[in-house]
């Protein structure tokens, strides 16, 4: 949750004559985030939502599960393995070797669109 504060600022037009003056406002909003975590990314008509993992996270499992939607008719290549995909959700399993991973995905299209992105898992074998 983000708590935020209001404040506003006026400009008097002039023959306008304010009665008072104004003042922050002592509101405070509260935002709640609904939507899932995750990395959006676009180049042209290609999207591709990222939803695990997240670059620079870790964990103490042998394998992660790469997850994200992607736009009709995309490729997904992960550290040069490639995957034909349909729109919509994908989710495939990575091994992980003990100490930090480089992931390199790459999503393309048929259009020549590219979306390239690097992200690092770190495998703790404790």
């Amino acid at each position: 949750m983000v708590a935020c504060s209001s404040v506003s600022q006026a400009t008097n037009i002039p023959g306008n004559s304010p009665t008072q003056p104004l003042m922050p406002s002592q509101e405070t909003k509260t935002i709640t985030e609904t939507s899932q975590p995750g990395q959006k990314y676009s180049s042209g008509t290609l999207t591709l939502f990222l939803t695990s993992p997240m670059d620079g996270s870790e964990t103490s499992l042998p394998q992660t599960e790469l997850t994200g939607t992607v736009s009709e008719g995309s490729v997904l290549t992960i550290n040069d393995e490639i995957y034909l995909l349909d729109a919509g959700d994908f989710s495939q399993q990575i091994s992980l070797e003990a100490g930090v991973n480089v992931l390199q995905i790459v999503v393309s299209d048929d259009s020549g669109n590219e979306i390239d992105l690097v992200i690092t898992v770190t495998y703790n074998e404790d």
